[in-house]
């Protein structure tokens, strides 16, 4: 009888995909694929990456990764980390969490399936080379078809376990969507930590998503792309952080560790490029807003950022033609919130 294992029902089970890249595969430049996944293997094939979060196995196909965690809180904050480190990579992941047993079984292949066995203890490495059944993977992967962007779903009734049982965490990261009976994960917030670094961090991510969504609306200042890395502005609050040296090293990360990849989808004429960046600027609009909410010790670091704030969201909605009305009155009522508690704050 071939090998098997039945993971428990409460299993979690993280899935994602790289955002594009069926796109970047058939391109006429077919090196950008491999691009792409050199990128990613470089973050996920990094060990590093995986001993702050346990989980109980990982595997992967093209653009595809199933990683399993035996309870709530370390899939969030597992998923979260690794779509940070990607996204500092400038590669995008949809991705979603869904919960329930699951069947390993060999590879399909006869001559290797009648040999093979996955021993529980050491699982040193937590790679599955077999294959996946259980309800948790089709549910991951139709959640994630759900959400534009580089979004991280879950379903309401996961909501609410998640609420009851870890309301803490819950409330910091976890959003209800646009979509019915979807929540959604704000991973750009860091769970605990720093307050005032974790505020910092989330608008580091909002104008990384700013500066991705001009560039791929052909926004120009002067005649000239505009970016936000070399705008004096926003590195003297870096700069006077805090912690100056993570915070500068955090940004330059941003700048610098780039793939040839997003630069191709932030270039890209496609309308689903656009839709799935304007996602990613609404999301980490979203987690600022969210922070500031609720980290009272963040203050300070956002009433630094303010006056650059404000002026490059409205250099975006005023002088960029073709944003769907919609996006802009999304981006103002969130704009406004986070406006009024400022001030409220400030006064």
């Amino acid at each position: 009888m071939a090998w098997k294992e039945v993971l428990p029902t409460d299993t979690l089970v993280f899935y994602a995909d790289i955002l594009g890249f069926s796109r970047a595969v058939t391109d006429s430049d077919p090196a950008i694929g491999e691009k792409v996944l050199e990128a990613a293997e470089s973050v996920l094939g990094n060990k590093q990456t995986f001993d702050n979060h346990p989980h109980i196995f990982r595997c992967g196909l093209s653009d595809s990764i199933f990683i399993a965690y035996e309870d709530l809180p370390s899939s969030v904050r597992g998923a979260s980390s690794i779509m940070r480190q990607m996204g500092r990579k400038r590669i995008l992941l949809r991705g979603a969490l869904a919960e329930g047993s699951l069947i390993l079984r060999p590879p399909i292949f006869a001559q290797e399936s009648s040999q093979f066995r996955w021993p529980k203890e050491p699982r040193a490495d937590r790679i599955f080379p077999g294959n996946l059944m259980g309800r948790p993977i089709v549910e991951a992967v139709r959640l994630a078809e759900r959400l534009k962007g580089p979004r991280l779903s879950l379903s309401s009734d996961l909501a609410l376990k998640f609420e009851a049982l870890h309301q803490n965490i819950f409330a910091e990261v976890c959003a209800p969507t646009e979509v019915e009976d979807v929540w959604e994960i704000l991973w750009p917030v860091e769970i605990g930590g720093d307050a005032i670094e974790r505020g910092r961090e989330v608008i580091l991510w909002l104008y990384e998503a700013m500066e991705l969504l001009a560039t791929s609306l052909t926004y120009t200042r002067m005649g000239k792309p505009h970016f936000m890395g070399e705008d004096i502005r926003f590195r003297q609050p870096v700069q006077a952080s805090a912690n100056p040296h993570r915070a500068l090293s955090t940004w330059k990360e941003l700048i610098t560790e780039m793939t040839d990849f997003l630069e191709y989808v932030a270039r890209s004429t496609s309308q689903d490029a656009r839709s799935h960046l304007r996602e990613y600027f609404l999301l980490t609009l979203r987690a600022v807003d969210r922070t500031s909410k609720r980290d009272p010790h963040t203050w300070p670091g956002l009433l630094t950022w303010t006056p650059a704030f404000w002026e490059e969201i409205a250099c975006l909605l005023d002088e960029t033609p073709g944003l769907p009305r919609e996006f802009a009155a999304t981006v103002r009522m969130i704009q406004q919130q986070i406006h009024q508690r400022l001030a409220a704050r400030k006064a």
